[in-house]
């Protein structure tokens, strides 16, 4: 039965056979000819840059009937007709999405949509993500942080998707008990010498694949600290050259500032200069007015110090009067010395050739003060004595410096006459030569008597006199 069966098929008229054929190839010849859609660039997920322009292309793939009706919707299922951020282009073959400047909030799915032949709605969609690259907001390649501070290394690293950062130090993992990474940095806890370095921030996104890195180089600062050897207070000398000095540790070195009591910067003042890396600040020419309180100021990035120095201005001594005096012996004798200075000075007078200053039986000292502000020093003795005369120095010293004046006494005596030789003898034809002496202030003046008669009236060819001061020579020469 069934031979006969599979007979009876093979022997089926050629008509039936041929018929079969044609419907099969009908219907291949169906499936072949339907359309499909396709966007351009090719590609179910994309991931685009925010901010620059992009475009899908949306055209029929196949077949042959007609694509009308195109028409595309966003991620929220609405039809997109076009605005200011996105344009619908229809052109003979495609129907375009363009995005001007897309964000991210523009990231979903986007469908085309066309009618093949009329009848048949075709459909394809692609998922876009648009990202924000990896940037870089407020991370300095050079950065200092502040011993014994908190400090924080500057980098805040932004992009959409979100960036996953990491940071190293020295090409070390950092120690999370020190370091602790922010939104916008690395938070270290208390600043040590150990935290400068080369520090490396890294940024990557997984989803575009994006990786960038940034070398930051950071310096530990030492705020400035004014040395406490600088003196509080400091004496400057009238009429001389100032100096201040001000010095202080710190990193960077710090540069100095100098201010007066009426807070000027004296970098500007006439009369002083400073020297900003040095801290000394001079003073040209000293003057009382100078005197008060001067402020030091030092200054780095880290910070800054000051110091106050109150300034004193010291003036050397100066003798204002210190007179010559003439007195008679055994009659009262007084020397004054007048002299003014800050501080006060010390006044001293001593004699000339000894280094001491006399104060014994024959003066008395008194050192006074004047309503001029002078000092007075007043030297006196009740009876002169010849070995009073003579130059007497007024020595006037305080811290500033010292002074000193000349000045003469002048003790007057009667006239002592005395002869080098008596009696004096001569002999023959040799003349006789009689020398007086006479000691007396001021000089005295010497006369010859011969038989208590004045010699000048009998002067001839037998006496000859010669006069110096203190001295006469009385030459006679014999006649027989």
């Amino acid at each position: 039965m069934a031979c006969k069966l599979l007979c009876s098929v093979w022997r089926m008229p050629s008509r039936w056979l041929i018929f079969g054929l044609i419907v099969s190839s009908l219907s291949v010849s169906g499936v072949e000819s339907q359309g499909t859609l396709v966007i351009n660039p090719v590609g179910e997920n994309k991931t685009e840059p925010a901010g620059k322009g992009f475009v899908l292309f949306c055209k029929g793939n196949s077949g042959d009937a007609d694509y009308t009706d195109f028409k595309w919707t966003g991620p929220n299922n609405q039809e997109i007709l076009g605005g200011p951020d996105m344009q619908v282009i229809s052109t003979d073959d495609s129907y375009i999405l363009s995005f001007d400047k897309p964000s991210p909030q523009d990231s979903g799915t986007y469908t085309c949509s066309a009618l093949y032949g009329n009848t048949i709605r075709l459909t394809i969609s692609v998922h876009i993500t648009f990202y924000h690259d990896i940037t870089w907001e407020e991370c300095p390649l050079s950065q200092h942080v502040i011993l014994g501070q908190e400090g924080k290394v500057r980098c805040r690293v932004r992009g959409n998707p979100v960036p996953m950062v990491s940071w190293t130090k020295d090409g070390r993992l950092m120690d999370s008990q020190r370091y602790e990474g922010t939104d916008d940095g690395v938070f270290i806890r208390s600043v040590q010498e150990q935290d400068k370095g080369l520090y490396l921030v890294s940024a990557m996104v997984a989803v575009t694949g994006k990786f960038q890195k940034r070398n930051i180089t950071v310096d530990v600062y030492t705020p400035p600290s004014i040395s406490a050897k600088m003196p509080h207070s400091s004496e400057l000398v009238e009429g001389t050259q100032g100096t201040l000095k001000c010095s202080a540790e710190g990193y960077p070195p710090p540069l100095y500032y100098w201010f007066d009591q009426a807070n000027r910067n004296l970098s500007t003042v006439n009369g002083f200069q400073v020297d900003p890396k040095s801290g000394i600040l001079q003073v040209n020419a000293v003057r009382r007015e100078d005197e008060g309180t001067y402020r030091c100021q030092a200054i780095n990035p880290a910070n800054s110090d000051s110091r106050e120095v109150a300034v004193k201005i010291v003036v050397i001594p100066k003798i204002t009067e210190f007179r010559n005096a003439t007195v008679s012996m055994g009659q009262e004798v007084t020397l004054e010395c007048r002299a003014h200075g800050k501080p006060t000075p010390d006044i001293k007078i001593r004699q000339d050739g000894t280094t001491r200053f006399p104060l014994d039986q024959h003066f008395k000292i008194l050192q006074t003060h004047n309503d001029q502000q002078e000092t007075v020093l007043t030297m006196s003795a009740t009876s002169a004595a010849r070995e009073m005369d003579g130059l007497y120095y007024c020595s006037a010293e305080n811290k500033a410096g010292k002074v000193e004046r000349v000045g003469h006494l002048t003790v007057q005596f009667p006239p002592q006459v005395s002869a080098r030789e008596n009696p004096v003898k001569t002999w023959g034809q040799r003349p006789a030569v009689l020398e007086c002496l006479a000691e007396a202030i001021p000089n005295a003046t010497l006369a010859w008597f011969y038989r208590k008669q004045p010699l000048q009236e009998r002067v001839s060819q037998y006496f000859k006199v010669e006069n110096s001061p203190g001295a006469s020579v009385l030459t006679v020469s014999p006649s027989f």
